[in-house]
This record gives structure tokens, C-alpha cells and sequence, in this order.
């Protein structure tokens, strides 16, 4: 393994009994995965793809039934991949009146942090994510986004080299949203390695390195993510600088050459790119 691979599943299989009749439901089905220091990638697919039970497999939450996970190079669980490993679960955690503040200085605790230093570090995580304010006001107060941004906040307390977060954007306001791109695109920067599971295009386009979609518990498609997100057959063209003849010129040329389905400013939908490997999967 090489001493970049900060995160690896071969193989990785779990089943779930479902229904009255306990039918085994399979989740995973053979999932090859690796993340790298330094890189992004984006875990993708619809509700019910595996996604979460991935993440927990690769982090020791759940045993896989068949197949090997490494985290930092050994089965995780172990002592130093945790702690080099920061998680934001898809569900936020029952704080309760515990005012953010406390939690982060809990949190950074736990890690080692002498108690000075640990309010430092809160102090710091709440600045960078536009939650200065909110520091002390009680959990139980905050709006989904603010508690996502907390919880971002509470997985890199201990500045861990790789991060693995389920949906860390689900439930802000764009501003909440591109604090929190911003934070990733510095950890990136800095040589961290991120796994991410989202539903939101922009902000997979903006980040990934690389793309695995996921569909019924299988690998639909894997790779950098300009390939996996884009149209086959389909090519866009930005011109800047076009006059309404001009406009009419390339119009007429495009119909020429092949046909003009739509013409305006690119639109792209993640849930197209769902389908599209959703389809692929059904024919195999």
C-alpha cells in the first residue's frame, strides 16, 4: 500500500434484513474504493445506493460481511487511524443544551487538548465557519445548517489528515454552504484527504478529484470527475462576445453539424447523472 493511501476498500460486501419475512436486502456489493492524501472524492448515488453503509464500513462503525477495509494501512478501528480521521455522520448528534462552544472544547478534550488550547481551537473552528455567534447559544437552538457547519467543525478539531463526510452540506443557506466549500478547498490545499457522500452538484463539480457512483449497492461508474459527470455525445461551448447575427451564424452551423436540442446557459443536474448510471446498472 502506498504511504499516500489514506483510505482503501476491497471488495466490500454487507447485507441488511429487511420486511417481515427478514428478507436479506444487499447493500454492498463488491466495493472497490481508495482516497488519497491530497484528493477529494465523491461518493454519489440515489437514496438506498449504500452510500452511508460504505462510510461505515470503511471506518469500522459496521463490519463488512466479505472484503477488507484500511484505514491509514491498517483495519480500522485501530488506534492511530482514528485518530487521524475526522467523520461527520448524516445525522447530528442529540447535544441537547449544550452550547457550541462547550461541544468543541469537549470535543478537542477528548482529543488531548489541554483546556486553554482547547478553547482556542474552538474559538478558531467557530470564526472560520461563520459561527461566532452562535457559539453561545444551546444546540438544541441551531437550524439544521448551523449544526452541519458545528459538526463539520467538531470532525477537524484534531486537524486530522483525512476527513470522511456524509452530506455536510444538507440544510444550508448559500452562504453556510460556501464557508464550508471554502474550509474543504483549503483542507484539500493543505494535503488532506476528503471522502464526501452528496447530492449537490455544485458543490461535488467544485471539490472532487473523483467521482464513484454508486447504484443498488454496486460501482455503476468510477473515475475523475469530468469524465463521470459528463454527456456523452453532448458537448457545450461558452463564447463570450456574440452579437445577435453572431449568435444566428453559430446556431446555423451547429444545426448543420449535428442538432441543437437547446441553446441558452449550460444546465446540469446531478439527478441526470444519477439516472444515466442508474440505467447503465439495470442493463448489466
Amino acid at each position: 500500500m502506498r504511504n499516500d493511501l489514506l483510505l482503501e476498500g476491497r471488495g466490500l460486501r454487507r447485507s441488511f434484513p429487511s420486511g417481515r419475512r427478514r428478507r436479506l436486502v444487499e447493500a454492498l456489493r463488491g466495493v472497490d474504493i481508495q482516497v488519497r492524501a491530497g484528493e477529494v472524492v465523491a461518493l454519489l448515488g440515489p437514496n438506498g445506493s449504500g452510500k452511508t453503509t460504505l462510510l461505515h464500513c470503511l471506518l469500522g462503525i459496521l463490519p463488512p460481511q466479505a472484503g477488507e477495509a484500511f484505514l491509514m494501512g491498517a483495519p480500522p478501528g485501530t488506534g492511530d487511524g482514528l485518530r487521524r480521521t475526522g467523520f461527520l455522520p448524516e445525522e447530528d448528534p442529540p447535544w441537547g443544551n449544550l452550547k457550541g462552544r462547550e461541544i468543541l472544547e469537549f470535543t478537542a478534550r477528548l482529543h488531548g487538548f489541554p483546556a486553554r488550547a482547547a478553547r482556542e481551537r474552538a474559538r478558531l473552528l467557530l470564526a472560520e465557519l461563520g459561527l461566532e455567534e452562535a457559539g453561545e447559544r444551546k444546540f438544541r437552538g441551531y437550524s439544521k445548517g448551523m449544526a452541519r457547519r458545528l459538526g463539520l467543525a467538531s470532525a477537524l478539531v484534531h486537524d486530522p489528515d483525512l476527513l470522511v463526510l456524509d452530506e455536510p452540506t444538507a440544510g444550508l443557506d448559500p452562504l453556510g454552504s460556501a464557508k464550508v466549500l471554502e474550509k474543504l478547498l483549503r483542507l484539500k490545499a493543505g494535503n488532506k484527504g476528503i471522502l464526501l457522500a452528496s447530492h449537490v452538484f455544485r458543490e461535488v463539480e467544485a471539490l472532487a478529484d473523483r467521482v464513484v457512483v454508486l447504484s443498488e449497492g454496486k460501482v455503476a461508474a468510477s473515475g475523475p470527475t469530468g469524465e463521470v459527470l459528463a454527456d456523452p455525445g453532448t458537448w457545450e461551448f461558452q463564447v463570450e462576445g456574440l452579437d445577435r447575427e453572431g449568435k444566428e451564424r453559430l446556431l446555423r452551423l451547429a444545426n448543420e453539424l449535428g442538432r441543437v436540442v437547446r441553446s441558452g446557459p449550460a444546465l446540469r443536474g446531478l439527478d441526470q447523472v444519477l439516472r444515466r448510471y442508474a440505467r447503465e446498472e439495470s442493463r448489466t
